[in-house]
């Protein structure tokens, strides 16, 4: 992503969090997120997208906040055409930050190994959400249910 490029904000309630534009596929309300036994957080459960089961992931989980999610959850589709991830953001709806209006810095400073990555959006703190660490974390946990049975 470059610092001009078109961005998706989201709020957790604890953190401002942003997407590079590029990589949502679409923004979603599920009335509920199917829980999968055996797993661990960040892991949340499965929703479907375009017929296709897809892991979705607590963002509020990733972020330290601990409070517990009601539904209906505001889903984003992350993906790059061969991996795809649901980032649930609670019932917080992202808004779009067109090319050239936030004005974004670029420090590269990651935390806790989650992907995410410091950075001032208008001036506020946010943070970078690496979607692609999470899918890896996922795949993680996902391949350890398997392993236990």
């Amino acid at each position: 992503m470059t610092a001009t490029g078109d961005i998706l904000l989201f709020d957790t309630g604890k953190r401002l969090f942003f997407l590079d534009i590029n990589s949502v596929e679409c923004v979603m309300e599920a009335e509920d997120v199917f829980f999968m036994p055996g797993l661990r957080p960040p892991v949340m459960g499965v929703v479907t997208y375009r017929g296709e089961p897809v892991i979705v992931v607590d963002v509020k989980e990733v972020s330290g906040d601990t409070k517990t999610l009601d539904g209906p959850y505001t889903v984003i589709i992350a993906g790059d055409g061969k991996k795809t991830i649901g980032l649930c953001v609670g019932g917080q709806k992202p808004s779009v930050a067109r090319s050239g209006e936030p004005k974004i810095s670029n420090e590269e400073e990651t935390r806790g190994g989650r992907g995410l990555k410091n950075t001032e959006v208008n001036g506020s703190p946010a943070e970078l959400l690496n979607w692609m660490e999470l899918y890896d974390e996922t795949r993680k946990i996902l391949s350890e249910r398997g392993a236990r049975k």
